[in-house]
């Protein structure tokens, strides 16, 4: 004959939400909180990078296309195409990692004739050449 038995856990919500924050905190120089992925708000952000002055508004529109597309996809994207204040890529990048943004889309100037952009990701800060057609798979 079984037995049944049950487990009851109780949890105080603001011991949890410490623990969580806890966890996240990294110290050190720029003592910085780092979401877990999954609870992060945006799955991928886009960040655009010109040379020529003249192309950042096309690049600028190819970053709000390729929101709305991910958008359709069910993906949370955070455009940074528009916000970002003349910063150099790697404060850009460290913004995005702090944030816990998985993926970024890194849209440079070839990126308008080639259709090839740069997906970066946040765990391994590995990059690959992606073609425009691949998105969102």
């Amino acid at each position: 004959m079984i037995r049944p038995s049950m487990l009851r856990l109780r949890q105080c919500v603001e011991v949890a939400t410490l623990q969580i924050v806890l966890d996240a905190f990294e110290s050190g120089g720029d003592a910085s909180v780092r979401i877990h992925r999954k609870l992060a708000p945006f799955k991928c952000g886009i960040v655009c990078l010109s040379d020529d002055p003249a192309l950042m508004p096309e690049l600028r529109d190819l970053a709000k296309h390729l929101c709305n597309v991910l958008r359709k996809a069910n993906l949370t994207v955070l455009d940074c195409s528009e916000c970002n204040g003349g910063r150099s890529l790697a404060k850009q990048l460290h913004h995005l990692d702090s944030i816990a943004v998985q993926y970024c889309l890194l849209l440079r100037d070839q990126c308008l004739q080639s259709g090839l952009f740069q997906l970066r990701s946040r765990d391994t800060t590995l990059s690959e050449t992606i073609h425009i057609s691949d998105l969102p798979e």
